[in-house]
C-alpha cells in the first residue's frame, strides 16, 4: 500500500473494500439515511454513534488500514477546525462568558453557547464525512451512477461526473511526476526558485491536460463511446447480514430521536 499515491487511495480500496460485496443501492440508501439523521438532528450523541459506526464498518470489514483511514480524515479536519474556530470565538460581549482576551484594540469572547455551537459543528461534521467515506471507500464511482441512472438522473450530468472524477486522478499523477523531475534537477532549492519552478508546471499542466484530454476521448470513440456511458456492473444481491447492520443502526438512531423528542415534551 506504500506504493499507492495519497490521492489514489480512495479509488484503489473502493475496489478491494470488504463492502465492496454489499449492495450498491442499499449502501447509497444508507449512506442517505445516516447524513439525514447526522444533518437533521442537533444531537452529540447522535453523530457520535453514526461515526464510531461508520469507522468500524470501514476498518473492520471494509479492511481499511487505520493508518490511512486517519491521513484521510485528516484532509478535511482542517476545513472543520477552520469553521469551528469562526464559530466558536465572538467579539463582543454576550451569553454566559467562559474565557476572553482582550487589549486596546480587540476584545475575543469564548461563552458556553458558543462552545456548545462548536462541539455540535464539530461532531456533525466528522460524522457527516465518516459516512461519506463509508460509501466512497467501499464502491466504485461505476456503480454509484449506474443506481443513479436507475433513478432517472440526467445522462450528461452523470457522465460529466465521472470524466472529471478520472481526470482529477490524472492532472494529480502528471502534477506528481512534473514535481519529482523538478525535485531532481534542483528546482526547489530555494524560495525563489521554487516560485519559478512552480509557475512552469502550471503552464506545463494545462497544455499537458489540454494534450490527455484528446488522447482519452479519442480512446473511447475507438471503445465505441456514442454520447453516453455504459458501466457494466456486477449484480450483488441484497443479504441478511446486510439488512440487520443497516436495521441495528437505523433503529439505534431512531431510538435516540423519540427518546430526545419523548424529553422534551415532558
Amino acid at each position: 500500500m506504500r506504493k499507492i499515491h495519497s490521492y489514489f487511495v480512495i479509488d484503489y480500496y473502493s475496489y478491494r473494500s470488504g463492502l465492496g460485496r454489499w449492495n450498491p443501492l442499499l449502501k447509497i440508501i444508507f449512506t442517505l439515511a445516516a447524513l439525514l439523521a447526522v444533518i437533521g438532528t442537533e444531537d452529540i450523541q447522535i453523530a457520535g454513534i453514526t461515526f464510531l459506526c461508520m469507522v468500524v464498518l470501514v476498518i473492520k470489514i471494509g479492511k481499511v488500514p487505520l493508518e490511512e483511514y486517519g491521513r484521510l480524515l485528516m484532509v478535511p479536519a482542517v476545513f472543520i477546525a477552520t469553521g469551528a474556530i469562526v464559530v466558536l470565538l465572538q467579539f463582543e460581549d454576550g451569553g454566559t462568558l467562559l474565557w476572553k482576551w482582550q487589549n486596546p484594540i480587540l476584545e475575543v469572547y469564548i461563552t458556553k453557547e458558543n462552545l456548545k455551537r462548536a462541539s455540535i459543528l464539530v461532531a456533525k461534521s466528522f460524522s457527516a464525512v465518516s459516512v461519506l467515506y463509508m460509501l466512497s471507500l467501499s464502491t466504485p464511482i461505476g456503480e454509484i451512477l449506474q443506481e443513479l441512472k436507475k433513478w432517472h438522473m440526467p445522462s450528461i450530468v452523470l457522465d460529466l461526473m465521472y470524466l472529471i472524477y478520472h481526470y482529477i486522478f490524472i492532472l494529480l499523477e502528471i502534477n506528481h511526476k512534473q514535481k519529482e523531475a523538478a525535485k531532481a534537477r534542483l528546482g526547489y532549492r530555494d524560495w525563489r526558485t521554487a516560485i519559478r519552478t512552480f509557475a512552469k508546471e502550471l503552464s506545463n499542466l494545462l497544455i499537458l491536460s489540454l494534450q490527455k484530454s484528446n488522447t482519452y476521448f479519442d480512446a473511447m470513440e475507438a471503445r465505441g463511446y456514442c454520447g453516453e456511458l455504459n458501466f457494466l456492473v456486477e449484480k450483488k444481491p441484497v443479504t441478511i447480514s446486510q439488512l440487520l447492520v443497516v436495521g441495528l443502526y437505523l433503529a439505534g438512531i431512531i431510538f435516540l430521536i423519540l427518546k430526545k423528542w419523548q424529553g422534551f415534551y415532558l
